[in-house]
C-alpha cells in the first residue's frame, strides 16, 4: 500500500435515503468512498490502520461561488482531491466549517467499527465541535501527530537468487494512489559478512517501469548522495554497507505504478545476490 485496499461490501443507512439536493448526493457517494462493515465483512486485523479516509471541504470565492470538494486526508495530513463541484452553498453552513476538511459522523462511527486501530493514524481536531449542515453533522478531522506513515503499506521487499551473465535477479512491486520514496538495494559483497560462500562480486542495480529504465547504480558508495543513502538505510531498517563496498543501491520517489528491480553482473562473474525494497516511512 503502498496502500492499504479495502474491499468490503457497503451498506446505506436510512438517514442517506433522503432529498438534500446536491448535497445529499454528494455525502451519500462519500459514504460509498468509506469501507463499512457488515455481517459478512470481517472486521480488520486488531493491529491494522487505515492510511487514507475519505473527507469534504466546503470553499466559498470573492465572489460569494460555493464550491464542495471531496478528496482522501492521508496519515501524513495531505488532502488530495479527486472531485469538485460547484454548488449553492447551504444557507445554514457554519462561517467555521468552511476551508476545513470534514467527515460525516457516521462515516467516522464506521470506520472506527472496522477494527480497534483502525481509525488510529487520525482524529477529531479539539475540540470535536460539530457542524450541522442541511441537517447532517460533521466535525473536522486531522491526521493524528503519531500516525504511523508506514501504515497499510508493504514495508520491505526482497528476492535472494544467483545471478549468472545473462540471468539477472529481479523484485517486482507496485505504488498505488500517491507517489512514494523508496529505497532499492543490490547486495553482493556484503552478503559474505553473512556466511553466503560465493556472493555476485560486483552487482548493478538497474530499476525499470515496463521496458523504461528510469535508474541505475553500480557501487553505491561512489555516488555523490552516499550520505544521504547511509541515512536511508537507517530509516528503512536495512543493515548498513560498508562505504567502499560493491553493492548497489538507489532512494527514489515514483509515482503510482509497477516497477521491477534488477540486479546483474557488472562482468562475466556470478554469485548470489539480494534485492530489496523498502518503503520509507
Amino acid at each position: 500500500m503502498p496502500r492499504l485496499a479495502l474491499a468490503l461490501p457497503i451498506v446505506w443507512s436510512s438517514r442517506f435515503i433522503a432529498t438534500f439536493g446536491l448535497l445529499s448526493t454528494l455525502i451519500a457517494e462519500s459514504i460509498l468512498a468509506q469501507p463499512v462493515p457488515t455481517a459478512a465483512a470481517p472486521a480488520l486485523s486488531p493491529t491494522t490502520r487505515l492510511y487514507h479516509v475519505g473527507v469534504h471541504r466546503f470553499l466559498r470565492d470573492a465572489s460569494g461561488q460555493g464550491q464542495l470538494e471531496r478528496g482522501w486526508l492521508d496519515a501524513t495530513g495531505q488532502f488530495t482531491v479527486y472531485a469538485a463541484q460547484a454548488m449553492v452553498l447551504p444557507p445554514n453552513l457554519p462561517e467555521s466549517a468552511l476551508g476545513k476538511r470534514l467527515i460525516f459522523t457516521e462515516a467516522w462511527y464506521a470506520l472506527g467499527e472496522l477494527g480497534p486501530t483502525a481509525r488510529a493514524n487520525f482524529r477529531l481536531t479539539a475540540p470535536e465541535t460539530p457542524l450541522v449542515i442541511s441537517g447532517l453533522i460533521f466535525y473536522e478531522i486531522e491526521a493524528h501527530p503519531d500516525a504511523r506513515k508506514d501504515a497499510g503499506l508493504l514495508v520491505n521487499v526482497s528476492n535472494r537468487g544467483f545471478v549468472e551473465p545473462g540471468k539477472p535477479l529481479t523484485a517486482g512491486f507496485v505504488v498505488t494512489d500517491l507517489p512514494r520514496r523508496v529505497v532499492i538495494r543490490g547486495i553482493g559483497p556484503a552478503l559474505g559478512a553473512f556466511g553466503i560462500a560465493q556472493p555476485l562480486a560486483n552487482p548493478v542495480l538497474a530499476l525499470f517501469r515496463g521496458t523504461d529504465k528510469l535508474a541505475e547504480n553500480d557501487t553505491w558508495g561512489a555516488t555523490p548522495n552516499s550520505s544521504a543513502l547511509a541515512i536511508r538505510f537507517a530509516e528503512v531498517g536495512a543493515f548498513p554497507l560498508p562505504a567502499d563496498s560493491l553493492d548497489a543501491a538507489l532512494s527514489l520517489e515514483l509515482p503510482p505504478g509497477a516497477y521491477t528491480a534488477q540486479v546483474r553482473s557488472a562482468d562475466t562473474r556470478g554469485g548470489e545476490a539480494l534485492v530489496e525494497v523498502y518503503v520509507v516511512p
